[in-house]
């Protein structure tokens, strides 16, 4: 996902007004990129578009971590099978510097993992465990 300090703005529909960065994740296992009927990983750190260094799993639609696939492009939910390959868990680094392995569940519930506390939860594209989770038009903890 991007991020625009200078617009106030961090991707899918969170806003960065604030926050504590410790909790925030620098780099997860298993970053794939389902097309259709094929991994297509670019590994470009100059890409021309997103690439696969800049997805996470609070974007429900996201091709890598997100359940939220039209079933036409990962009918068997192959994408997140491949991103959480340890037994639907993951690997992440943080900031603080601690490295956890957490699950699926729990990557799509933790919105905080993947931008700072303190930015404004709309709901937009999230997945169904972060809006069971959060409150929409609140601040992120």
């Amino acid at each position: 996902m991007w991020c625009s300090r200078a617009k106030g703005r961090c991707g899918a529909g969170y806003y960065t007004v604030a926050g504590n960065f410790l909790a925030v994740e620098v780099a997860a296992d298993g970053t794939r990129y389902w097309d259709t009927d094929h991994l297509d990983f670019d590994i470009s750190p100059a890409p021309s578009f997103f690439s696969s260094f800049t997805d996470t799993p609070s974007y429900n639609p996201s091709r890598a971590y997100g359940f939220g696939l039209p079933a036409t492009d990962a009918p068997n939910h192959e994408n997140v099978k491949l991103s959480f390959r340890h037994s639907m868990t993951m690997n992440a680094c943080f900031f603080d510097g601690s490295v956890r392995n957490i699950t699926a569940a729990t990557a799509w519930r933790h919105v905080e993992y993947w931008y700072p506390s303190g930015s404004i939860f709309t709901g937009i594209d999230a997945p169904t465990e972060s809006r069971q989770e959060l409150q929409t038009g609140r601040p992120i903890p």
